[in-house]
């Protein structure tokens, strides 16, 4: 029997718990000085923009391509699915940094569904679902 995890952008931990993708994060970042400028923090949120996944931690920069592009009503669902081979890991991108989140899936995840919002342009994360 397949199981179903739905994920408000998130995903199921090994324990069967549900982990999201932080909807914010704060970012300390040092800008090297420039001569005749200073350099001020804007101080601004970055808010959970996207997911995508990798085959290991991100830093073996294995970040894989979604297999397939469906429709679902109106909106898109980018389809990721892993070989038994495959440590497939969840990787949580925000705006106006080049910082990412990320964590391992649970052993066994087969696919992964990225649900784009439709009123968002498909720029958004509505939904992510995996199934072991």
């Amino acid at each position: 029997m397949n199981a179903l995890i739905l994920i408000a952008a998130g995903l199921a931990d090994g324990a069967g718990g549900v982990v999201s993708c932080p909807p914010l994060v704060e970012i300390e970042q040092k800008v090297a000085t420039v001569e005749g400028w200073t350099a001020h923090d804007s101080q601004a949120p970055h808010k959970f923009y996207f997911a995508q996944f990798s085959d290991g931690p991100p830093s073996q920069q294995a970040i894989l391509l979604y297999d397939r592009k469906l429709r679902s009503g109106k909106h898109k669902v980018l389809r990721y699915q892993f070989a038994a081979s495959q440590e497939p890991w969840l990787v949580c991108s925000y705006t106006g940094t080049n910082a990412i989140l990320a964590r391992k899936l649970a052993p066994g995840t087969r696919a992964c569904n990225v649900t784009l919002d439709h009123a968002r342009n498909f720029e958004t994360v509505k939904r992510i679902s995996c199934e072991e």
